[in-house]
Order: structure tokens, then sequence, then C-alpha cells
């Protein structure tokens, strides 16, 4: 009878968690193979399959990802998600390879976690299995986590709590494996996302501080630490590396008004979001609102709140009878790391409720001083760590109100209530979170797969929405074959010239550019409304409203780009030059397809020759005008003479294209304002 209370015991926090995982994503429960959050979930789902892709067959390479092609190294362009993707290797392995499977699998893995090892760390300081409880309910099932969906890395923080844990562990006992799982929570916290890796280390720098105030730390300790983190920053340095390299090419660094959007304010703490019973129906009524909520889903919780206060807080009255009030030292550390992170998170500038002041705070000066960790843009999730120390202290909050239970059953009653009403605080009530199907494979993407012809591909549309576009990315993690498109928290200059490119012209001349790059097929889905020429591509097959074309060889004999002036062209314009006078040639830009050339004065012809050995039959050209007043003119023989102006509008809406049938083309402009406003940005030839 003794063992099958223990047993009990033992069950009762993992029965509870379990449950709670289960009811608060009930959509992934029910659609565990189907239902996927569409937006970047659908990106981290792809980053997860390519990661252990590579894992299992090429790990050498598995910073060369299958978009944005043909840049390279762009797993760099977000998070790697390494040590999130080794969590999802399993899961990989049994789906054969499916996306879906191990993002759901962490997912829901990562909401048990977070509250079965809070309940580890509380239970382990105040040895009450309820306390702990209570404390991994508010760590594991907090807005935060709900509200955080897609961000499968903001889910895998129960390297946090465990870190702490095995940190009192270790200086209670000075036992070595304690050590080790301390060296293992860095590592694998750090792998798992690069803004958690400072979170983890500055979380394990404080606590290291608390217990050299206490004494506790020795020189024998400090030397075992050392040796410890020279192996954690050994392993974590080559997957660093490439985004040192990234950063120094690209410049990636975020400017510190970047950081507004993303950092938090003292509504998100203190208000439920609209999602919320509380957000949505009390509040209102009351009048008090709140209108950004990105990256501010950050609610404390009451109930925590008060029960943190509880924990430190005590009034009495002394002997004369006079109340007072008494802090309890001893939870000094949880508040004072709790007061850090939630400091740090509001950013350079103090926020309250969606208005930013100018009230400078330390983070300003960590922006300014410490650039390395400039790539952080969401400053707001500081408060991780907010929670974990909330969670703590309200653990020992419960344990002083349950001590003052006369009857065990009533301590089962506020165990039940407390869980209760904690939840109903943070449960979103009206579900704001969106979710794909892609429990059916397309046939199409099938066929990229399996056809061993298809070198690389491009998925129109193109110029849609980011979480349209996530969707294309997703089946890049089934196919894995490499895709033009792209999503990530970066975007290399190149791709906003292939997609204006694609979007202009959706036939055989943005075909030639991408058959130069390696792209051997085109994927049109159902939302492709344009038309293609059949003259260069071959279909290879069609089905559920979707396309796939392969870019016939001849393309090359068809067509060729005019790109940035150089003089290393297409076998059938290898003598092709260009004849400058009066016209600045310049370099192109993110912003400028593939060239751009303007007049060298003002309201004074400019005009450039190109002459070929062949014939030129189509001229395609893109050309910007400031005012309606700026003229291109094209002359491709004497009978064939164009002119244009009120080129704004015409710029806007689709490039012009001219018959030639010319060896000789002269091409003249005129700006009327700003000799650099007026501009070829994309000459094409046919």
């Amino acid at each position: 009878m003794i063992k099958l209370q223990k047993i009990g015991k033992f069950l009762l926090p993992i029965i509870i968690f379990l449950s709670l995982t289960l009811i608060v994503n009930h959509a992934i429960v029910t659609g565990f193979t189907r239902n996927i959050e569409e937006n970047d979930g659908r990106l981290l789902a792809w980053t997860l399959a390519w990661d252990d892709h590579k894992i299992l067959t090429d790990p050498l390479t598995i910073f060369q990802a299958n978009i944005y092609y043909p840049n390279t190294n762009t797993l760099t362009y977000s998070e790697h998600g390494i040590g999130i993707s080794l969590l999802a290797l399993p899961a990989y392995i049994l789906s054969n390879g499916n996306p879906i499977i191990g993002f759901n699998f962490v997912m829901l893995l990562s909401y048990f976690l977070n509250a079965y090892f809070t309940y580890l760390l509380v239970k382990y300081f105040t040895k009450r299995r309820a306390a702990g409880i209570i404390a991994g309910i508010i760590y594991g099932f907090c807005s935060y986590k709900i509200l955080n969906f897609g961000h499968l890395q903001n889910m895998v923080i129960f390297y946090m709590p465990m870190l702490v844990l095995l940190m009192y562990k270790y200086f209670d006992t000075k036992k070595i494996k304690f050590l080790i799982g301390i060296g293992l929570c860095l590592l694998l916290q750090s792998l798992s996302s690069w803004y958690h890796m400072i979170f983890i280390f500055l979380l394990f720098g404080i606590f290291g501080l608390f217990f050299i105030y206490m004494k506790k730390l020795t020189r024998k300790d400090f030397i075992r630490f050392g040796v410890m983190l020279i192996p954690v920053f050994l392993v974590i340095l080559p997957f660093a590396l490439p985004y040192f390299a990234f950063n120094k090419e690209n410049q990636s660094a975020y400017k510190i008004d970047d950081l507004k959007t993303y950092s938090a304010d003292f509504g998100g703490y203190l208000l439920p979001s609209p999602n919320t019973f509380l957000g949505s129906q009390v509040l209102p009524k009351l009048g008090i609102t709140k209108k950004s909520w990105w990256e501010n889903f950050n609610f404390i919780g009451y109930i925590a709140l008060i029960l943190s206060i509880i924990s430190v807080v005590s009034i009495k009255k002394n002997e004369k009878g006079k109340w007072r009030v008494k802090l309890d030292k001893t939870k000094s550390i949880f508040v004072i790391c709790g007061a850090v992170f939630f400091v740090l998170s509001f950013g350079p500038f103090l926020r309250f409720n969606d208005v930013t002041t100018r009230i400078p705070l330390p983070y300003y000066l960590v922006f300014k001083f410490l650039t390395p960790i400039r790539f952080i843009r969401a400053v707001a999730r500081f408060s991780t760590v907010v929670f974990l120390m909330i969670s703590i202290l309200s653990g020992f909050g419960y344990l002083k109100l349950e001590k003052k239970l006369k009857k065990k059953s009533l301590s089962i009653v506020l165990l039940a209530l407390t869980s209760i009403f904690i939840m109903l605080e943070y449960y979103p009530f009206n579900d704001y979170r969106t979710f794909a199907d892609v429990s059916v494979v397309p046939e199409i993407y099938k066929e990229v797969k399996e056809n061993s012809d298809v070198k690389a591909i491009a998925v129109l549309p193109i110029d849609v929405g980011p979480f349209v576009t996530t969707g294309y990315i997703y089946w890049a993690g089934y196919h894995l074959k490499p895709i033009v498109n792209g999503y990530s928290g970066y975007e290399p200059p190149t791709y906003a010239n292939y997609r204006s490119l694609i979007t202009q012209f959706p036939d055989s001349l943005s075909l030639a550019k991408l058959y130069g790059i390696g792209v051997t097929h085109i994927v049109l889905t159902p939302e492709f409304k344009g038309s293609l020429s059949d003259t260069y591509l071959t279909l290879v097959k069609e089905a559920e409203g979707y396309k796939l074309y392969k870019i016939k060889d001849n393309i090359k004999e068809a067509r060729f780009y005019y790109d940035n002036f150089e003089t290393s062209f297409s076998q059938n314009f290898e003598d092709l030059k260009y004849i400058n006078n009066g016209t600045e040639i310049n370099h192109s830009s993110e912003n400028t397809p593939i060239t751009n050339t303007s007049p060298t004065d003002i309201n004074k012809q400019g005009n450039f020759e190109i002459v070929s050995n062949n014939s030129v039959n189509k001229l395609s050209l893109n050309f910007r005008a400031f005012t309606d007043k700026d003229i291109i003119g094209i002359e491709c023989n004497p009978n064939q003479k164009y002119s244009f102006k009120n080129i704004p509008e015409l710029y806007l809406k689709e490039p012009i294209r001219l018959d030639c049938n010319s060896k000789d083309i002269k091409i003249t402009m005129t700006s009327d304002i700003f000799k650099d406003r007026a501009m070829i940005t994309m000459i094409a030839l046919e």
C-alpha cells in the first residue's frame, strides 16, 4: 500500500503536466500528423527536417541549407536549431523524414519538460510536491509559452530550470555528475538558440556570483567549472563561426531603433492578452486596453504575482502590537535575478503600454558596448527567465499558504483551485493560432523529391507574403532540393532581385536567368495566375492544380541578360559591347534588379549604344523616372524609334518590351530634375 502511494505521488505531477499539455495543444494532439502552425511553425519544421537530414547524411554541410538558392550558408540566415533537431531526430527517423512529426513532437515534449523540470527544482527547494506543481504550471503554461506557439525555439527552454537545480545540487553535494549536467544544460541550450545561449549564460553567471557571495564556491570549484566550460565552448565555437562570418560579410546587426517593436512593456506584463477571458471580457469593460501585443505576451498572472509577493513579504505584529512588514532575504537571489532580466526585457528605453519613452535603461549600455550581442532583436524574450523566477517564488508563496491549512483534504482543494485559476488566467479561449493541413504531400513535391533530373527549383508565384512562402519552405523540408524561394530572419539582397525579375517576367526571360544560376525546374502552385510559354519549358507533371516544368536547354540560345554591363556574354553575343556617351554606368543594388544607368547631366540627352554581331530580336528594359518629364528613347533602326514619357505609371505597371530586329540599338535618356533619379534598372536582350 505504501509503495502504491509513492508511485501515485510520483505520477501525479506527470499526469497533471501531460494533461495540461494535451489540453493546451489540442489542435496538434488531434491532428498530430496533419496540423502545423502555419506561419513560423512551418519555417521551423523545415529547419528541423533539414538539420536532421544533414545530421544523418552529411553533417559537415549542414549550413548549406536548400533555401535562397543559389546563396550559400543560408542556415545562418536564422537560428540553426541544431540542439532542437537532436530532440526531434527520433521522430524524424521513425516518420521517414516527415517534417511535421518532428516539430509537433518537440512542441509537446517542451511543454511537458518546461513544467516538469521546474517542478523538480521547486520540489527540491520546498520538499513539497504541491508547491512544485504550482511552479511547474506557471512556468510551463504561462501566456508566454502558449502564445509564442509558432516559435519553437522559445519553447525549448527547459534547460534553464534544470541548470539552477543542478547548480544547487552541486554546491550541496560537490558531486561531479551535477557539474557535468550543468555543462550539458549550457551546451544544449546554446545549440538550441543563440538568444537563449545569452540568457542561460547570464543566468549561470548571476547564480555563480550568488554562490561566491554565499562562500560556497571554493578555489577547487572554480577550477572545476573552468575545466567544464572549456569543452562547452569548444563544441559551441564551430556552430558560431559561420554566424561570425555571416555578420561580418552582411553587417546584419540590428540598430537600436529596431528593438522598439520587439521590447517588452509594463502592459504586456500586467495585462492578459485579448485571447484570454480576462483580456477579452473583463478588462475592456473596465476601460483597460492595450493595442500592441507583438512580442508582448508576457502576462505574469495575478495569482503568480500574488504568490510571489507572499513568498518574500510577511506582515506580522511585533511585541508592541504594531503591524510590521518583513522581507524574506533568503529569496533575494530569485528576486534579483528576475529583476535583472525584467529590466533587460524592456530594451534600451522604458516602454509603458505601447509607448516607448526616452528614458534610457541598462540595455542601452549593453547594446552600445557589447556589440557581439546586437543580433538580439526581440529583447522582450529576456522574460523567459523572469517567468522562471516568478514560478520559483510562487512555489515558495504557495508553500506558506499551504502551511496555514490544518487538514490534508483542504490542501488538495487548495492545489486544485489554485491550478484551475492559474490556467483560467493563461488559457486562450479565443485561440489566435492558425494551422495548416499538411497531411497530404502534393504529388508534384513527390515528383520533385524522386526525380533525379530536378537539381533546383523556383516556386511561382514568388512575390507573395512571408507566410505563404513558409508553405513553400515547409515542402522543401520534404523534398530537400534547392529552392530559390526563402523566408527567414535575414533576406539576402539577391533574393529581392530574383523576386522582382521573376514577378516582372513570368516567362522565358526570367527562365534564362534562372537557368543561368542552375535552376532546372519550375513549380507552379494553384495560386499562380500568369502564363508561361512552352517554347522553353517541358511539362513534367500536372496534379492537384500544381504544375512541374523543366527548363529546356535551348533557353541559353534564346535569351541573354545584359548584366551589370559586364563583357562576359553568351555564345550568341560574344562580341556584344556598349558605347557610353553622356550616360553614367552604375553598379546594381538590391533595389535595382540588374543594373542602373543614369544620365550624367540635367536636361541634356545622354545615350549609349548596344552593338552586336547578331541581330537582337527583342529588347526589354525597366526605366525608373522621378517626374513625368523624364524621357527614354530607343532606336533600333531608322524605322523603329520609340519614345516614352510619363514613365512613373509605366514603370510601376510593367517593363518596356519592344521588337527590335537590329544589331545596333541606341538608347537615350533625359532627366528633368535629378540625374541620379531617372535610370534604367534592367536590360535584357533576345
